[in-house]
């Protein structure tokens, strides 16, 4: 194989840094952090003073947080247990306008969990779900249809539906 080749290879798994789309992500690191980033192509945000906007959600008090236009990504201290969101922005004339807001985060607690006899899943009532992989989070979905099939066929009631054409 040649050199060749391999630099075509190389080239098609570059990652880019920009992909020309408008948005920002928000995402608790820990208790007492949240990371943020974020790509912008508005273009009254470069022509004027950028800021992010971070929401308490529990207490409605935003805190203005300066930035500068080469800045794309930000850790935010914040308190855990609590929902925040995130708005990036621009000032102008002492006010704010919001140009893209991320989904709602909460911060994990810096303690213990109170429950102490949690019930685990075993691996029959865990084989009900199946996994559904959103932007921001991923979620345990009930697989309901087979869940109800499975009961009917327990309880011997199992109906079949033929569909008419």
């Amino acid at each position: 194989m040649t050199s060749s080749f391999y630099n075509n290879v190389q080239e098609d798994y570059i990652l880019k840094d920009k992909y020309d789309k408008e948005y920002i992500r928000l995402f608790s690191r820990d208790p007492e952090y949240l990371f943020t980033y974020w790509e912008v192509n508005n273009k009254l945000y470069y022509e004027n003073d950028p800021y992010l906007c971070l929401y308490q959600i529990d207490e409605n008090t935003p805190v203005d947080i300066k930035i500068n236009h080469r800045t794309d990504n930000w850790y935010l201290h914040v308190q855990p247990d609590r929902q925040y969101m995130i708005t990036l922005g621009y000032l102008k004339h002492n006010t704010f306008y919001p140009i893209i807001s991320s989904r709602t985060v909460k911060t994990p607690r810096n303690r213990p969990s109170d429950y102490m006899d949690e019930h685990w899943m075993t691996i029959e009532e865990l084989s009900t779900y199946s996994f559904r992989v959103e932007m921001d989070t991923m979620s345990l979905v009930k697989n309901i249809k087979s869940r109800e099939m499975l009961e009917e066929l327990k309880a011997d009631s199992y109906s079949l539906v033929y569909k008419l054409d």
